[in-house]
């Protein structure tokens, strides 16, 4: 049950860690050899491919957990912090707060 936990802010905690991660040059950055870009919260939406409140039915999630799709980031895994912050934003709605 997540209803007693906070709500997770896109702009303050979300979107810090898919640029950080994922929207860089050389990675999903409009314009940078990418085939599409995490930029803005639109972009997460569309091209994350996020089904707000299913979690498990969002590819954003299913490829930070290696769930059916290519492990992203490539590189290195996100925390389990991190993977638990995105899990529980798209749970409570994926708003664009």
């Amino acid at each position: 049950d997540l209803s007693n936990l906070p709500e997770i802010s896109f702009s303050q905690k979300i979107q810090p860690i898919i640029a950080s991660n994922c929207a860089y040059e050389g990675c999903h950055h409009e314009g940078h050899g990418s085939d599409f870009s995490l930029e803005n919260y639109e972009d997460v939406m569309d091209h994350g491919g996020v089904k707000a409140g299913a979690p498990h039915s969002s590819k954003l999630y299913r490829v930070i957990t290696n769930h059916g799709e290519q492990l992203m980031p490539p590189s290195a895994p996100l925390s389990s912090t991190d993977i638990e912050s995105i899990y529980i934003w798209i749970a409570q709605g994926a708003k664009n707060n």
